[in-house]
Order: structure tokens, then C-alpha cells, then sequence
């Protein structure tokens, strides 16, 4: 994207706004706080961030008002500041703020990172490469490199433009352009006096080119900084290319580096996993013995109880530790892209890797991988394949030796969401690589909703897994009563009191993703006031908020049509109902025919069994299918259940 958007942000090297041709001033913003907050949102890269983040970053010791108002007042003189553009920069509602997008607010690393990016796609590279070099100034937002807020960000730029020194190099070389081609390997070290990787690559390319002498004084200049600096001597990759240089050998040249590489998958990411502890240990320890021995490990739980939250956590702590993570997820509808989530886990990875590096790492495998990555033949230039289906012998094999060769460089963390809409191709190659895997430095994990399992193929599979000891099983549940409540309090940056503590656990059951709307939603409408230091409810929520219906409606949307019918009478009876009440509504049905409906109710967490009878889950799984029902057929069904309440004697 070139830079014609009215709002220009530059923020390699420096930090300079740039409204309509002329900059703004520091003395624009007229406090500070209102530039950092900027700052940070420019971080998020279009995507919101909450009010209480904010007031957390920037006044965590203030009480509630006096935070408010300070938001208030960095919100103001941010717009203030960016007047000149007009409205369209900065945008918020009661939860929320976030910048405009880039067609209309540009910024010098997002553009960056779009050069890079179609550089390592194109056929000739050199030209963006060389662009985007001339683009990176600096590190990013050098002014703030203590504020941990822009650390990530910062790192993943100054990765970016690391590759895109060692690419550029290799382009200018391949050109015969040798004293350009040093000048980005030169430069890193200029960066990075103790970078030993750039180091190499410079004495390396000096040698080829016979210029010995100077080979040899980088490696001067690296030992004297690696000892000045950090107090240690070359590594033994570096003390043996000198050697080979003093000795007159032959040097080579060093492999294509490949692109540094980290997993987006939209993993959620809450300010703490609650109460899941003993769970988190569990896949900590599969993560450590993955490193030697393939690992597999079955993450279930309904909608919304917290298994993408974990995932992402695993995922970040993995990258961390240097593990190569990959990730993707299953489409609802069953075939529409057979592999799926190995497929997306795979091209995420693949198009962020230059052509060359894909050619050498794939070698005689790249048909077979394009298979099931038909993107590969585009960004590969390979030829169209003839017309036919999909061959799951040789799609298997590829796949297997694909992330083989990833794993003997770096162990390989693979995650699968959503397994229960998978296709039959995914599961049975999820059972393949579990076989195939096992002495490599390999984790494979994967999700599903705890009902889905009910679904033949997979619970086959899952059951499979689990009796071959190829995969631990794990089931989340939701939380408890003092969990919810530290939930809350985490929602409100304070305790709730009893009463309002004990409503959201009744009405959600201890499910996360609907404590946190259902508090959300209160919120908004006003109905939460802190008093004597804690919060209290002061009214009754009218609507069930709009995510929670949708989670709800899909779950039962899953049932068949006979357990839904058995449901609606259900929600008639009440929030729980005797057996033998519901049995006697549902006559002329065979009492074994509703049972066997109501258990399966049950495996879909939308019923649970009390004494003498069962419940719905949680309230809001009642409301949502006594809500769902239109009112005739709501006074009937009500009209049923006075006749059997008076037949049976039971209470209403």
C-alpha cells in the first residue's frame, strides 16, 4: 500500500505524525499521556483495546472516577492533537478505543511489513527489498523502549528486517553486486556489534570474493564485542570459520536462511486463565516432553468454557522457547477444503517463507504437499495438476514429511481447533501423524466441544487415540462459585458482593465467555454500582447478551429435532423438573425414546441431573429455549404442563 491516506505515522527510528503534509507538533498533544496512548493503539494494528486496559496501563493506583477522568482527558487532547484530520482517526465506544484502518491512518511498519511481504512472494525481490530497507529507519518507536507495551512489536519488526538484511545480501550477490551486497550484512552489525549470525554471513561472503584479510578482521571486531559486551567468547561455528579463513580453505556459502516466522492464529488472550491451573501444568508438561518424544494432547469443554484461551497460552509460552508453532482450525462446513486446519496451519507458514527456501526444504515432496496446499503451485510457479481426486495415501505421506523435516531443525508445536466439525481426511490423518510421530520432537494439539464427540467419526477417533496411549485427554469445566467470583472481580477491578456473585454464577453457569459478557452487558446498562468496596447489582438485566445467544442457539442447533421438542416442554416445567413430570408431558413417547434424548441433552451440556430429576445447565440455556418458542406455542406447552403438574401431584 503506498502512503496516500490523509494521517501519516512514522515510527522506525522515530516518532513523527504527519496530518495533510505537515507534522504535529509535541507541543500539539499538550499532555504526554494522550501521545503514548496513541502509541499504544498504534501497537494493537487496528484491533480495539478495552477501557480498562487503558486505565490499567496508565493509572492502575487511581480510584474508578478520577481514572475515568483521566481517560477522558487522553482521549480529548489525542483528538485535539489530530483535529487537522478530521474525525476519522480515533474512534470509541463505552468498552473501547481503536484507530482508524490504514486506508485512511498509514503507518511506516505496517507498510514495511507489507514490502517484506510481497518481496519474498515476488520473482524479483530485489526492488521491494531494497525499498523496505531504505524504509526501516530504526527500531521501532525508539523513544519507548521501556515501555513493555511496545516490546513484542518492536522485536517482531527488528526480526523482520534481520531476514529481510540476509535476503537483500543474497539478491545483491546473486546480481554480482558484492560491495552492496555487504552493505546490509554491515549494517546489522552496526545494529548488533555481537550478532554472530551476520557476522558469519559477512566473512563468509568477503572469502568467496577473496578478500581474506577482511573476513578475518570481522571476526576481530566480533570476539572483542562479544567479550566486551556480554563476556563471552565466539561460538564454535564462528572460531572454525575463522579458522577455514586463516587456513586458506574453500568456504561456503551458508543455506537460505528462512523467514522468521511466528504463529497469528487469533488465539483469544484474557488477562488471566482462572482457575485453570492444574490444566495448564498438564499441558506444560506435554509441551517439555514434546521436545524429545512426540505428544498428543485432546483439549474438550463446551463453547465458551476457555480451550482456545489455553491453547493461545501454550502457544505463546512454546514461541518463547523457541519451538516452530503452527496453527489452524475446522471449517463448520463438513468438506468444504478437505485437511482443513493443516491446510491453513501450513500456507500460514508457507507464504511467509521465500520461493527458494520452500524449493530446498520441500525437494522432491512439493506436488505432493501442493495436494493439499494447491496455494503452493501459485507462489511456486508449478504447473496446473491433471483433474483428479485427491490421493489421502499420498497427501498423508507428504504432510508427514513435511513437518518431519520442520521438526529435526525445531521442535514443532501443531494446533487443531474445532475438531468436532472436522472432515473424515483430517481426523484419520490426525491418527496418522499420532503413529507417525512419536520419536520426533513433535506436539500435536487439538480442540473440540465436549458434545461433539457424540458425533460418531470423532468420537471414534478420540477413542482410538486414547485406548492406543497415542494422546492424553483433557476435559475443562467450568468454573466454580469462588472462581466466578475472582472472575468478576478481575471484569470489574473489584470484588462483587454475595449477591451479585451468586447471580452471575446461577444465571451462567460458571462459563467463562458468558460471565464475561453477561458482567459486560450489566455494565453498559448501568446496572452495577460499587459501594463499601464492592460491587453490587441494582436492577435486572433485560436482554440475554447477543454472543451468549448465538453460543446458546448453535449448541441446540446441534440436537435433533425430537430432543429440542422434549427441551421446549422442559423449559415449561422450569429451571429443574422431576423425571417423571417430564416423562408424563411427553406421552405418547416411549419413555426410553425421551431418556435416551434427554442423555444426549446432557453430553451437550444443556441438561444436567439433580435428585429425582434434572436442570437446565444454567439459566440462560433455559431462557434461551423458552425465549425461542413463539407465544402460542408457549401457551400451549404451558397449558400441557398444568394438566400433568395436576394429574401427578407435583408442585408448580
Amino acid at each position: 500500500m503506498q502512503p496516500g491516506a490523509r494521517v501519516r505515522v512514522y515510527t522506525l527510528g522515530t516518532f513523527r505524525v504527519v496530518v495533510d503534509g505537515c507534522a504535529v507538533e509535541d507541543t500539539a498533544w499538550r499532555r504526554r499521556t494522550a501521545r503514548q496512548l496513541f502509541k499504544v493503539l498504534l501497537t494493537r494494528q487496528g484491533r480495539s483495546m478495552s477501557r480498562d486496559e487503558v486505565i490499567e496501563l496508565f493509572w492502575p493506583d487511581s480510584d474508578s472516577d478520577a481514572a475515568a477522568s483521566n481517560l477522558r482527558s487522553a482521549v480529548h487532547a489525542m483528538r485535539r492533537a489530530l483535529q487537522a484530520a478530521g474525525p476519522g482517526v480515533v474512534f470509541g465506544d463505552h468498552t473501547s478505543l481503536w484507530l482508524a484502518p490504514e486506508s485512511s491512518l498509514w503507518t511506516d511498519a505496517t507498510y514495511f511489513e507489507e514490502l517484506v511481504s510481497d518481496a519474498w512472494r515476488s520473482a524479483d525481490p530485489l526492488p521491494l527489498l531494497e525499498h523496505a530497507s531504505s524504509l526501516y529507519a530504526g527500531d521501532y518507536l525508539p523513544d519507548d523502549v521501556y515501555e513493555d507495551w511496545a516490546t513484542e512489536r518492536r522485536e517482531v519488526l527488528r526480526r523482520t528486517w534481520t531476514e529481510l538484511a540476509f535476503g537483500l545480501a543474497q539478491a545483491l550477490e546473486s546480481r554480482g553486486d558484492v560491495n552492496a551486497a555487504l552493505q546490509p550484512l554491515e549494517r546489522l552489525l552496526r545494529a548488533d556489534p555481537c550478532d554472530e549470525r551476520a557476522a558469519q554471513a559477512l566473512m563468509q561472503l568477503l572469502t568467496r570474493f577473496g578478500r581474506r584479510a577482511e573476513a578475518l578482521r570481522v571476526f576481530q571486531r566480533l570476539a572483542q564485542s562479544l567479550r566486551d559486551d556480554l563476556d563471552v567468547e565466539p561460538s564454535r561455528e564462528s572460531v572454525e570459520l575463522q579458522r577455514q579463513i586463516s587456513a586458506g580453505e574453500s568456504v561456503a556459502q551458508s543455506p537460505i536462511p528462512a523467514v522468521a516466522f511466528r504463529c497469528t492464529y487469533p488465539f483469544p488472550t484474557p488477562r488471566e486463565l482462572v482457575g485453570r491451573e492444574s490444566e495448564l501444568a498438564v499441558l506444560c508438561q506435554v509441551l517439555a516432553s514434546g521436545r524429545t518424544a512426540g505428544q498428543v494432547a485432546l483439549l474438550s469443554a463446551p463453547e465458551g468454557i476457555g480451550k482456545s484461551a489455553m491453547l493461545g497460552q501454550i502457544v505463546r509460552q512454546a514461541q518463547a522457547q523457541g519451538a516452530l508453532c503452527l496453527a489452524g482450525g475446522c471449517y463448520a462446513e463438513r468438506g468444504a477444503v478437505p485437511f482443513g486446519p493443516f491446510h491453513d496451519a501450513l500456507i500460514d507458514f508457507f507464504l511467509a517463507q521465500r520461493p527458494q527456501t520452500l524449493r530446498a526444504h520441500l525437494g522432491s515432496s512439493i506436488e505432493d504437499v501442493a495436494l493439499v496446499i494447491p496455494e503452493l503451485r501459485y507462489q511456486l510457479e508449478l504447473p496446473a495438476p491433471a483433474a483428479a481426486p485427491v490421493d489421502h495415501a499420498r497427501a498423508f505421506g507428504a504432510i508427514h514429511a513435511c513437518l518431519r523435516g520442520l521438526a529435526e531443525r525445531d521442535p514443532v508445536v501443531l494446533c487443531l481447533e474445532d475438531l468436532h466439525t472436522a472432515d473424515e481426511p483430517t481426523l484419520q490423518l490426525l491418527h496418522y501423524l499420532a503413529r507417525q510421530t512419536r520419536r520426533l520432537p513433535f506436539v500435536l494439539l487439538a480442540t473440540y466441544q465436549e458434545d461433539g464427540a457424540a458425533d460418531q467419526l470423532l468420537g471414534q477417533t478420540v477413542a482410538a487415540l486414547v485406548r492406543e496411549r497415542l494422546a492424553q485427554r483433557l476435559v475443562l469445566n467450568p468454573l466454580g462459585r469462588d472462581q466466578t467470583d475472582h472472575l468478576v472481580g478481575l471484569l470489574l477491578d473489584g470484588s462483587p458482593d454475595q449477591a451479585l456473585g451468586e447471580s452471575v454464577y446461577a444465571t451462567t453457569g460458571g462459563n467463562p465467555l458468558f460471565v464475561e459478557e453477561l458482567v459486560l452487558a450489566m455494565r453498559e446498562a448501568g446496572l452495577l454500582e460499587a459501594a463499601a468496596g464492592k460491587w453490587r447489582l441494582t436492577g435486572a438485566l433485560e436482554t440475554t447478551p447477543h454472543i451468549v445467544r448465538e453460543v446458546i442457539a448453535l449448541r441446540l442447533q446441534r440436537l435433533d429435532s425430537e430432543c429440542r421438542e422434549i427441551l421446549a416442554m422442559a423449559s415449561v416445567l422450569g429451571r429443574s423438573f422431576e423425571r417423571r413430570v417430564l416423562l408424563a408431558a411427553m406421552e405418547p413417547l416411549a419413555a426410553a425414546d425421551v431418556l435416551g434424548h434427554v442423555d444426549h441433552a446432557i453430553r451437550a451440556h444443556v441438561l444436567r441431573t439433580v435428585r429425582g430429576g434434572y436442570a437446565f445447565y444454567h439459566a440462560l440455556m433455559r431462557e434461551a429455549v423458552y425465549s425461542g418458542m413463539s407465544g402460542p406455542r408457549r401457551r400451549l406447552l404451558q397449558a400441557r404442563a398444568s394438566e400433568v403438574r395436576e394429574s401427578t401431584g407435583s408442585p408448580a
